[in-house]
């Protein structure tokens, strides 16, 4: 628990189910070193995208009509917004919905054990999934 604690990538990934009684499963060698390597790098992508489309804006921008830069402008800026909105919607609403009714779907029958790989993975699928 006290290596949850100092990490804050896995602290922010596991705040949903830290009532739990066990620590998140390590089922592999590496699980959870690769893992958190998946995290840091779907946040860095996450957090660099705005810049990452900028610099593709400014590439394309010279061969674009000015009629046409006043169109994309506020089209590129509604698209972030409404992915970063999708981000938070999914979160904070889509998450804890998804994650109590497949962890109390057949509780009475089987104990749901899920790995920190499984459980990032499910994460990361509804995050980024729901968008499309």
């Amino acid at each position: 628990m006290s290596r949850m604690r100092r990490d804050p990538h896995v602290r922010f990934s596991w705040r949903d189910i830290l009532s739990f009684e066990s620590l998140p499963r390590q089922l592999a060698p590496g699980e959870y070193f690769f893992t958190s390597f998946k995290i840091t790098l779907y946040a860095g992508l996450l957090v660099s995208s705005p810049v990452i489309i900028y610099q593709i804006i400014q590439f394309a921008a010279p061969g674009l009509t000015p009629k046409e830069k006043k169109v994309i402008i506020p089209i590129i800026v509604g698209g972030l917004v409404l992915f970063f909105l999708g981000i938070i919607f999914g979160y904070y609403i889509l998450i804890p919905a998804a994650l109590q009714f497949f962890i109390n779907y057949g509780a009475e029958v089987i104990e749901p054990l899920w790995s920190f790989e499984q459980y990032c993975d499910f994460i990361l699928l509804l995050l980024c999934d729901t968008k499309s």
